[in-house]
């Protein structure tokens, strides 16, 4: 997994800062908590059998299934999936580096 830290801006001063991974395959993971209650998004990755994993104290998950699961929570997602996916294909003939900084809009 390569690690790529994305920089949100909700309005001229809120700023968030989020951690995404991006699988070997190109599959892009983000926090859980960006739909809700971690714990509800956890039990509903497990009845639906998907694929997460913990790291950072953070739950992540496919973004992909949390768009669809969760649609409430879409454009954000999709605003990181694309950037993280951008970082991560950016430097094909380099080793992708551990973390990379960008901003989303």
């Amino acid at each position: 997994m390569n690690w790529v830290e994305i920089e949100h801006h909700t309005d001229g001063t809120d700023k968030r800062r989020y951690f995404a991974a991006v699988s070997g395959f190109g599959n892009v993971f983000v926090p859980a908590t960006l739909a809700g209650s971690e714990q509800e998004i956890y039990l509903a990755s497990l009845e639906d059998d998907v694929r997460s994993f913990r790291n950072w104290r953070l739950l992540y998950v496919p973004a992909e299934w949390l768009v669809k699961a969760f649609p409430h929570c879409s454009e954000l997602c999709q605003q990181i999936q694309g950037k993280a996916y951008s970082l991560h294909t950016s430097q094909p003939q380099q080793r992708a580096p551990r973390m990379a900084v960008s901003a989303v809009a």
